[in-house]
């Protein structure tokens, strides 16, 4: 569809949104997640230079500053789409009426949101202790605004599966704003040169999602008629804000009680930490979201393709982990440079939450694609109170306590989360065990090894060499036979 001819459907409040074809579809399957693969890839690479540049001229307290930010703005962050892009990816019949309408509701929440972190800046800044943190919240929740905006178009393009123009927008947006990181942290703006790539970056992002999408906004639907999509959108939403507790909580513990060195050594392990997760459910949530909700259905198609994709998440994912797991010391030495040494401890407890990831954010996609947001609430409820109980605990240890309690609470919720999920969407839980359990011990196995040739003393490149070269050649071993399958079932994918 032209983007003309949308902008003229889109003011027709009861033209119904298209749904991609079979051809699409069929075609998604092989695209989708290359395209999705290839944002990730092009955004966390542009991400990981600027931010290694940019290391070289901030400090670690301007990191723990803008990371103690981003904390507290999550919260309400997390509220800024209201769920409502899930809707208008997944529901089959919808009208244009009814997505101007979750368009009207998204910009009305992110400016509130926005004018509630100007408010609420000076008392959070006094609690702890940081006057320079009031200007730095109001820039960020500008943010809030902007993506209000682009929730709806952006959410339009996965509906089409136009994962190209996806791919475009969202890489687009991160190279914006990598570019203003690194001139104003070398122009000696400290924080402020993190701010202004997160503005940047969503203005750019904002501007072009329309661009691509060719939403022009028109007549809303009545109350009555969008209802249900707010419902749906409401439990998401609380699960959201209820996850972004247990993901920012971390951050908080450590910036008030261990100071903004600590967390921003924490933070640079984070952002590392999230590289296997991007690069695997990451990659594929979008288009397997999507191409799910298309064959929701035929359960059996759906299912089939589901365990293809968990299998290929945890294929491209727990490897990446391991190997990082291995070379923890040498990937931050050489990132961030002389003074990030206690990154590389955090970074290793970190990972092994990042490993059980891989297969955990997969498994949020059922409740997505089955429209069972009251589930995912009631036990993203209960993750996040383990989660909650994990950092409270470890943090009286330091960071490296609040990082070993992310990663046994990871690894506690891992069965559980594939069994409440799985049965969420009426889906047996055996077969998907039986698909990732190969790459689990395979992955198990070659980290072990590689760990252990760390044992040997000798030139430091010689090491690293062997471990890496150990690892890749253990788990080549064990998981070519997945590997083999996956590239079969792929050909035939439903």
């Amino acid at each position: 569809m032209s983007a003309n001819t949308l902008a003229s459907s889109s003011y027709a409040a009861s033209t119904h949104v298209g749904t991609p074809n079979a051809e699409t579809i069929h075609r998604s399957a092989w695209l989708g997640p290359a395209w999705s693969l290839g944002s990730v890839v092009a955004r966390h690479a542009v991400s990981l230079v600027s931010t290694a540049t940019a290391a070289r001229f901030l400090l670690p307290a301007d990191y723990g500053l803008v990371g103690l930010i981003t904390s507290l703005i999550a919260f309400p962050l997390a509220l800024a789409d209201l769920g409502l892009t899930w809707p208008t990816v997944q529901k089959r019949e919808l009208t244009w009426g009814q997505v101007n309408s979750l368009f009207r509701m998204n910009i009305a929440t992110g400016l509130g949101l926005w004018g509630l972190t100007a408010l609420m800046a000076p008392a959070v800044a006094g609690w702890f202790g940081l006057s320079e943190l009031t200007p730095l919240a109001i820039a960020f929740g500008a943010v809030f605004a902007l993506n209000g905006l682009a929730v709806q178009p952006m959410a339009i393009l996965s509906r089409r599966m136009e994962f190209r123009a996806t791919f475009w927008t969202e890489s687009a947006g991160v190279a914006a704003g990598a570019m203003i990181l690194v001139a104003l942290a070398v122009w000696g703006f400290g924080p402020w040169a993190l701010a202004g790539q997160a503005l940047v970056g969503s203005i750019v992002r904002t501007t072009l999602a329309f661009a691509w999408s060719g939403f022009r906004p028109g007549k809303a639907a009545t109350t009555s008629e969008s209802a249900s999509l707010f419902g749906f959108g409401a439990c998401v939403a609380t699960y959201t804000l209820i996850n972004a507790v247990g993901r920012n909580l971390d951050n908080i513990l450590i910036g008030r009680t261990w100071g903004l060195d600590a967390l921003g050594f924490y933070t640079r392990a984070y952002f590392l930490m999230t590289v296997p997760v991007l690069l695997s459910a990451g990659a594929l949530g979008a288009a397997e979201v999507s191409a799910l909700s298309s064959l929701a259905h035929d359960r059996n198609r759906m299912g089939a393709r589901y365990r293809q994709a968990m299998r290929l998440s945890a294929l491209a994912g727990m490897p990446i982990a391991g190997v990082l797991f291995v070379a923890a010391p040498e990937v931050v030495r050489v990132l961030y440079g002389t003074g990030w040494e206690p990154t590389a401890l955090l970074f290793r407890w970190l990972l092994i939450a990042s490993f059980t990831q891989t297969v955990i954010v997969p498994s949020g996609w059922l409740y997505l694609v089955a429209g069972k947001g009251r589930a995912l609430l009631v036990f993203g409820t209960a993750a996040t109170l383990v989660q909650v109980a994990a950092f409270i605990a470890g943090n009286r240890y330091g960071p490296e306590g609040v990082a070993a309690g992310y990663a046994l609470a990871n690894l506690g919720l891992a069965l559980p989360g594939l069994l409440a999920s799985h049965r969420a969407a009426s889906l047996p839980l055996r077969p998907t065990l039986e698909a990732i359990t190969p790459v689990v011990l395979a992955s198990l196995c070659a980290t072990s090894v590689g760990m252990s040739l760390g044992l040997i003393q000798g030139p430091r490149l010689l090491v690293f060499t062997l471990k890496i070269a150990m690892f890749s050649l253990v788990f080549g071993m064990g998981a070519a036979g997945q590997i083999s399958l996956l590239h079969k079932l792929v050909k035939e994918r439903p």
